[in-house]
């Protein structure tokens, strides 16, 4: 048995891929493994006040919002959920019975002491934009690994998916690598890259990366279970290669778009939303049947105030 400690962000993406695992360990008719799950929900001022803000109110905004609603008309335990139908965080826990928790730092002594009596055998990192330092990287007895949106040791840093494609990639590449002390600098277990598609967002290239990095982690549960550590089984980074990229700068986020991309796009939320949880169709139609509560009310109200933008107007 393998006890998985995924550290995730409150956000679309973040709850996506931590379905996939949970659905791995828990969808399945033999649960063999256990999954826990800690919640970073941290947001960067810059991310309020630069060009990139459509993207935090898409994937975090108006998803808590969305979720908020979804958790007014289905318990999580009356959800048949058959990949790729996912669940909210709360709902995950509703029926499955595993610990979530939202955390504020994971570096701070009351979270590591937390981990530690947790007792994981490898941590997994989903797009959780926190720094790890030495006590908590290693706390989980096989180590800790991290998704990171760029094909190590290339991108390293910020907004892998984005500079990817401001580069002139053709493919969007991400990295399956073990966490040290630097940042994005640990073995690399594995990489996947994807065709760039450019009428999809920045938002659908990172999620579908963060699903490929998924599909690798699964891979690697026999290894895990044999008690092998994530260090035997990734190549060291040559540090020589590759460039690290910070924040992006409002020039070249007009540039980025001059060039024809998109940070987001409003129909994928409905895209969205269908694939993967319900759509906004039948989400409607369930709130009509039923009495929200206070919150779930003036979730509603907002959500419904920016819906048009998400709607495509020619279905």
């Amino acid at each position: 048995m393998v006890h998985i400690l995924l550290f995730c962000k409150l956000d679309m993406e973040g709850c996506i891929a931590a379905n996939r695992i949970v659905y791995e360990v828990y969808g399945k008719e033999k649960t063999e493994h256990k999954v826990s799950i800690l919640i970073g929900d941290r947001v960067r001022k810059v991310e309020r006040e630069r060009e990139t803000k459509v993207m935090l109110e898409f994937e975090r905004d108006r998803f808590l919002e969305y979720c908020s609603l979804l958790e007014s008309v289905e318990h999580g335990k009356d959800v048949e959920a058959e990949w790729p139908r996912c669940l909210t965080f709360k709902q995950l826990a509703q029926k499955y019975g595993i610990f979530v928790q939202e955390i504020k730092n994971a570096n701070d002594e009351e979270t590591v002491a937390m981990v530690a009596r947790m007792e994981p055998d490898v941590a997994f990192n989903l797009r959780n934009t926190m720094i790890y330092k030495a006590p908590i990287i290693e706390v989980p007895k096989l180590g800790f690994l991290n998704s990171h949106s760029g094909p190590l040791p290339n991108y390293k840093g910020l907004c892998g998916v984005m500079q990817q494609m401001f580069h002139g990639e053709t493919e969007i590449g991400c990295a399956l690598h073990q966490v040290d002390t630097g940042i994005d600098t640990g073995a690399v277990l594995k990489k996947n890259f994807i065709p760039l598609r450019k009428e999809k967002s920045v938002l659908w290239h990172q999620l579908m990366l963060y699903l490929k990095s998924c599909e690798c982690f699964i891979g690697l549960l026999p290894k895990l279970e044999a008690g092998v550590h994530v260090r035997d089984m990734g190549d060291a980074q040559d540090p020589t290669v590759g460039e690290y990229y910070g924040v992006p700068s409002s020039e070249f986020l007009a540039e980025f778009k001059t060039k024809g991309f998109h940070i987001i796009v409003d129909k994928e939320m409905d895209e969205l939303t269908s694939t993967y949880f319900l759509s906004l169709d039948k989400l409607f139609q369930k709130i009509r049947d039923i009495e929200l509560s206070e919150a779930a009310s003036s979730n509603l109200k907002s959500f419904e105030n920016h819906l048009p933008r998400y709607v495509d107007p020619a279905v």
